[in-house]
């Protein structure tokens, strides 16, 4: 409106807008949406694998809801809402499994903690808050999937990538050694310094595991991220 402020709108412009008002979708519905979703593309996975489908989504409803309860939206954090599309985006990551890659019951929940804390953790903002995100997503996993030792369930390196199998493989799969990963990237690098304008970037942990995370949000269907650098 002219001036600063709010002003009356018109009532022949307001009747060509309309409220709709959408109920939050109820834990059955969402129990059944994402078990549909998941179901289906776990039909060629072995059987364990299959099995694991509806206690992964209940795990995954459990600790979305225990996220969102708790790591609430406040004038300090505007980035703390957690909504349906962060539950879908878990899903999503989950869903770049492959039956080659995923054959034990042990890595595919990793696989789903792994996207858990891409999706939630990588959003807090505080180190305390991502100790207290580490104590829930651990208390969820015991409670799901007490049949599975914590201690291998969250066995370091704790990182999934496209390219844990080198740049001529583009399986998602699990990083099992940070020396592996650091000579993989490294060489890239210099194959890249070789034709392009060099980069001179030191490699360290915490810069593999960005690379990682970068390369996941970009192999998304539509994905992008904002990335802050403090220096």
């Amino acid at each position: 409106t002219p001036g600063a402020g709010s002003g009356p709108v018109n009532p022949r412009l307001q009747r060509l807008f309309a409220t709709f008002a959408v109920l939050f979708p109820s834990d059955e519905a969402l129990t059944t949406i994402y078990s549909t979703i998941l179901t289906g593309h776990l039909r060629a996975f072995s059987v364990p694998i299959q099995d694991l489908g509806k206690k992964l989504v209940r795990a995954a409803l459990s600790l979305h809801k225990s996220v969102a309860a708790i790591f609430r939206k406040t004038a300090a954090f505007l980035n703390y809402d957690f909504t349906l599309s962060h539950l879908s985006s878990v899903f999503q990551g989950v869903l770049l499994s492959s039956p080659e890659q995923f054959a034990n019951p042990l890595k595919f929940v990793q696989l789903w903690l792994h996207e858990s804390e891409r999706v939630y953790s990588d959003k807090l903002a505080t180190h305390a808050d991502a100790r207290r995100y580490q104590s829930l997503v651990q208390e969820h996993a015991r409670r799901h999937f007490a049949d599975i030792p914590a201690a291998e369930l969250f066995q370091p390196p704790f990182l999934f990538c496209h390219f844990a199998n080198g740049l001529e493989s583009s399986a998602y799969d699990r990083v099992f050694s940070l020396p592996d990963l650091w000579g993989l990237v490294t060489s890239s690098l210099q194959e890249y310094n070789e034709t392009h304008p060099a980069m001179d970037l030191v490699l360290f942990e915490d810069a593999l595991r960005h690379i990682c995370r970068i390369a996941r949000v970009l192999a998304l269907p539509g994905g992008h991220g904002m990335i802050v650098g403090l220096g």
